[in-house]
């Protein structure tokens, strides 16, 4: 069967999530050295706190915009800093901090001369659309998908759905790259989709994506 859509993920996979999340967290610890916390319990408890409030949101639990003001609230009351400041300061230090993969560019303008490109997110949608006119990445897809309230994020088959529906693909003409084995590949590979798991080991070398690696991935593959 000829594969007619490759569907990415965008954070950890294109976008290097992980190092704007650390750098957003230093940048706002320096802003105000009120907190009576190190930096290393700052960051341990803001990550414990985070995660907690993305799987809740994974699960249902919460809506985006509750994981993100709860957020927030949370490490405001860390750095003595009003919740309004806070807020805007996180996001705003996180859009600065947001940088493609050296690669991922020359990655999406070769596959796109052979394959139609979606990309498929959880997260605000404002945020992501944010980071990708940052980086200069919209014209590189053709569709958009992002998970932002359940059941309708990743890593819940009913997202995977509904972009086959809309785009009028079986599960078997699709591949499905992202770095997540929970949210990326395993609801996918339950569905009939192929997938491509984008481990750091295997596809990454000094912090650079191993794009040429991921296109032989790719034509394995279809």
């Amino acid at each position: 069967m000829t594969i007619k859509k490759l569907i990415f993920d965008l954070d950890d996979t294109l976008i290097n999530h992980s190092f704007a999340e650390k750098r957003t967290l230093i940048d706002i610890f320096q802003s105000n050295n009120n907190s009576d916390l190190s930096f290393e319990e700052f960051v341990t408890k803001t990550k414990v706190r985070s995660s907690d409030l993305w799987s809740h949101f994974e699960q249902g639990k919460l809506n985006i915009d509750s994981v993100l003001n709860l957020r927030s609230e949370y490490v405001s009351q860390l750095i003595h800093l009003p919740f309004n400041e806070t807020h805007k300061l996180y996001i705003d230090c996180y859009l600065n901090n947001s940088h493609t993969y050296s690669g991922s560019d020359h990655l999406l303008e070769t596959l796109r001369e052979s394959y139609s490109l979606s990309l498929c997110t959880n997260g605000k949608e404002e945020i992501q659309v944010a980071k990708m006119k940052k980086n200069n990445m919209h014209h590189f897809f053709d569709s958009f998908y992002y998970g932002t309230e359940y059941p309708f994020n990743k890593p819940n088959r009913y997202l995977f759905e509904k972009i086959l529906r809309n785009e009028s693909l079986k599960a078997n003409e699709v591949i499905m790259i992202g770095d997540s084995l929970k949210n990326d590949i395993l609801t996918p590979q339950n569905l009939g989709m192929k997938t491509i798991y984008i481990d750091r080991n295997k596809f990454f070398s000094d912090g650079k994506l191993k794009w040429k690696n991921i296109v032989q991935e790719v034509e394995k593959l279809a």
